[in-house]
Protein backbone atom coordinates (compact mmCIF):
# COMPACT_ATOMS: atom_id res chain seq x y z
CA UNK A 1 0.00 0.00 0.00
CA UNK A 2 1.05 3.61 -0.52
CA UNK A 3 1.59 5.86 2.49
CA UNK A 4 2.15 9.63 2.38
CA UNK A 5 3.64 11.83 5.08
CA UNK A 6 4.54 15.49 4.92
CA UNK A 7 8.20 15.96 5.84
CA UNK A 8 8.41 19.75 5.62
CA UNK A 9 6.78 22.32 3.32
CA UNK A 10 6.80 21.36 -0.36
CA UNK A 11 7.99 17.78 0.04
CA UNK A 12 6.06 14.58 0.38
CA UNK A 13 7.32 11.07 1.06
CA UNK A 14 5.70 8.04 -0.55
CA UNK A 15 6.28 4.42 0.37
CA UNK A 16 5.02 1.73 -1.94
CA UNK A 17 5.91 -1.76 -0.81
CA UNK A 18 9.67 -1.88 -0.37
CA UNK A 19 10.19 1.15 -2.67
CA UNK A 20 10.67 4.51 -0.95
CA UNK A 21 10.06 7.81 -2.74
CA UNK A 22 11.79 10.69 -0.99
CA UNK A 23 13.31 14.09 -1.73
CA UNK A 24 16.75 14.08 -3.32
CA UNK A 25 19.40 15.19 -0.83
CA UNK A 26 22.95 16.47 -1.11
CA UNK A 27 24.24 13.23 0.42
CA UNK A 28 27.08 11.98 -1.81
CA UNK A 29 25.28 8.63 -2.22
CA UNK A 30 22.23 10.45 -3.64
CA UNK A 31 24.41 12.56 -5.91
CA UNK A 32 26.26 9.49 -7.22
CA UNK A 33 23.04 7.49 -7.54
CA UNK A 34 21.39 10.16 -9.68
CA UNK A 35 24.55 10.63 -11.74
CA UNK A 36 24.61 6.85 -12.37
CA UNK A 37 20.92 6.94 -13.39
CA UNK A 38 21.57 9.86 -15.74
CA UNK A 39 24.41 7.89 -17.36
CA UNK A 40 22.07 4.90 -17.77
CA UNK A 41 19.29 7.15 -19.13
CA UNK A 42 21.71 8.66 -21.65
CA UNK A 43 22.93 5.23 -22.81
CA UNK A 44 19.39 3.87 -23.20
CA UNK A 45 18.02 6.85 -25.11
CA UNK A 46 18.13 6.55 -28.92
CA UNK A 47 17.93 10.33 -29.06
CA UNK A 48 20.56 11.28 -26.46
CA UNK A 49 23.08 8.42 -26.67
CA UNK A 50 24.75 9.73 -29.86
CA UNK A 51 25.78 12.92 -28.05
CA UNK A 52 28.52 13.10 -25.45
CA UNK A 53 27.62 12.44 -21.80
CA UNK A 54 29.20 15.10 -19.59
CA UNK A 55 28.99 14.18 -15.90
CA UNK A 56 29.94 17.69 -14.76
CA UNK A 57 26.90 19.14 -16.56
CA UNK A 58 24.63 16.55 -14.96
CA UNK A 59 26.17 17.22 -11.53
CA UNK A 60 25.52 20.95 -11.96
CA UNK A 61 21.87 20.23 -12.82
CA UNK A 62 21.55 18.03 -9.74
CA UNK A 63 22.95 20.83 -7.55
CA UNK A 64 20.55 23.30 -9.21
CA UNK A 65 17.56 21.13 -8.24
CA UNK A 66 18.76 21.20 -4.63
CA UNK A 67 19.61 24.89 -4.37
CA UNK A 68 17.20 26.85 -6.58
CA UNK A 69 13.85 27.59 -4.90
CA UNK A 70 11.81 26.95 -8.06
CA UNK A 71 13.22 23.42 -8.42
CA UNK A 72 12.30 20.16 -6.75
CA UNK A 73 13.45 16.58 -7.07
CA UNK A 74 12.60 13.14 -5.75
CA UNK A 75 14.26 9.75 -5.95
CA UNK A 76 12.99 6.19 -5.82
CA UNK A 77 15.11 4.14 -3.45
CA UNK A 78 15.02 0.35 -3.52
CA UNK A 79 15.08 -1.70 -0.34
CA UNK A 80 18.86 -2.14 -0.69
CA UNK A 81 19.33 1.67 -0.74
CA UNK A 82 20.06 1.90 -4.47
CA UNK A 83 18.57 4.89 -6.31
CA UNK A 84 16.46 3.38 -9.11
CA UNK A 85 14.43 6.40 -10.24
CA UNK A 86 14.51 10.18 -10.29
CA UNK A 87 12.24 13.04 -11.17
CA UNK A 88 13.39 16.66 -11.16
CA UNK A 89 11.87 19.84 -12.44
CA UNK A 90 10.75 23.33 -11.64
CA UNK A 91 7.78 25.65 -11.30
CA UNK A 92 7.58 28.70 -13.53
CA UNK A 93 5.04 31.37 -14.37
CA UNK A 94 3.06 31.19 -17.56
CA UNK A 95 3.86 33.60 -20.36
CA UNK A 96 0.55 35.45 -20.01
CA UNK A 97 0.17 35.71 -16.21
CA UNK A 98 1.68 34.62 -12.89
CA UNK A 99 -0.06 31.23 -12.82
CA UNK A 100 2.48 28.49 -12.08
CA UNK A 101 3.11 25.35 -14.10
CA UNK A 102 5.49 22.57 -13.10
CA UNK A 103 7.56 20.80 -15.71
CA UNK A 104 10.22 18.11 -15.56
CA UNK A 105 13.87 18.38 -16.52
CA UNK A 106 14.60 14.71 -15.84
CA UNK A 107 12.32 11.73 -15.24
CA UNK A 108 13.84 8.28 -15.46
CA UNK A 109 13.25 4.90 -13.87
CA UNK A 110 15.86 2.17 -14.30
CA UNK A 111 14.60 -0.82 -16.34
CA UNK A 112 14.77 -3.15 -13.31
CA UNK A 113 12.42 -0.84 -11.36
CA UNK A 114 9.84 -0.35 -14.11
CA UNK A 115 6.38 -1.79 -13.54
CA UNK A 116 6.92 -1.59 -9.76
CA UNK A 117 4.94 1.61 -9.22
CA UNK A 118 8.12 3.66 -8.81
CA UNK A 119 7.42 5.88 -11.81
CA UNK A 120 3.82 6.53 -10.77
CA UNK A 121 4.91 7.32 -7.20
CA UNK A 122 7.63 9.70 -8.43
CA UNK A 123 5.09 11.45 -10.64
CA UNK A 124 2.64 11.73 -7.73
CA UNK A 125 5.37 13.20 -5.51
CA UNK A 126 6.25 15.77 -8.19
CA UNK A 127 2.58 16.65 -8.73
CA UNK A 128 2.15 17.00 -4.95
CA UNK A 129 5.05 19.43 -4.88
CA UNK A 130 3.37 21.40 -7.66
CA UNK A 131 0.04 21.51 -5.80
CA UNK A 132 1.77 22.65 -2.60
CA UNK A 133 3.43 25.46 -4.55
CA UNK A 134 0.14 26.49 -6.12
CA UNK A 135 0.76 25.27 -9.66
CA UNK A 136 -2.33 24.92 -11.80
CA UNK A 137 -0.90 22.26 -14.11
CA UNK A 138 1.88 19.77 -14.66
CA UNK A 139 3.50 19.62 -18.07
CA UNK A 140 5.77 16.66 -18.70
CA UNK A 141 8.10 16.46 -21.68
CA UNK A 142 9.13 13.19 -23.35
CA UNK A 143 12.06 13.53 -25.76
CA UNK A 144 14.24 10.48 -25.05
CA UNK A 145 12.55 8.08 -27.50
CA UNK A 146 12.50 5.41 -24.78
CA UNK A 147 9.23 3.47 -25.01
CA UNK A 148 7.27 6.50 -26.17
CA UNK A 149 3.97 4.69 -26.81
CA UNK A 150 4.05 3.03 -23.41
CA UNK A 151 5.05 6.29 -21.71
CA UNK A 152 2.21 8.14 -23.47
CA UNK A 153 -0.33 5.55 -22.30
CA UNK A 154 1.05 5.76 -18.74
CA UNK A 155 0.68 9.54 -18.69
CA UNK A 156 -2.82 9.34 -20.17
CA UNK A 157 -3.80 6.79 -17.49
CA UNK A 158 -2.59 9.33 -14.90
CA UNK A 159 -4.91 11.98 -16.34
CA UNK A 160 -2.54 13.74 -18.74
CA UNK A 161 -3.54 14.67 -22.25
CA UNK A 162 -1.23 14.99 -25.22
CA UNK A 163 -1.23 18.61 -26.40
CA UNK A 164 0.89 20.19 -29.10
CA UNK A 165 4.11 18.58 -30.21
CA UNK A 166 7.86 19.01 -30.08
CA UNK A 167 9.83 19.79 -33.21
CA UNK A 168 13.58 19.59 -33.42
CA UNK A 169 16.24 19.92 -36.04
CA UNK A 170 19.90 18.95 -35.83
CA UNK A 171 22.20 21.87 -36.46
Amino acid sequence: STRRATLFPYTTLFRSGSMKIRPLTSDPRDMQGVLDLARQFHAESPHYSPIEFQPDVVAAEIVRTLTMPAYGSFVAEAEDGQIVGVIAGFAACMLFNRALRITDTMFYVAPKARRTGAGQALLEAFEGLGRERGAFESQMVVTSKIGEDKVRRTYEAAGYEVVGFVVRKSL
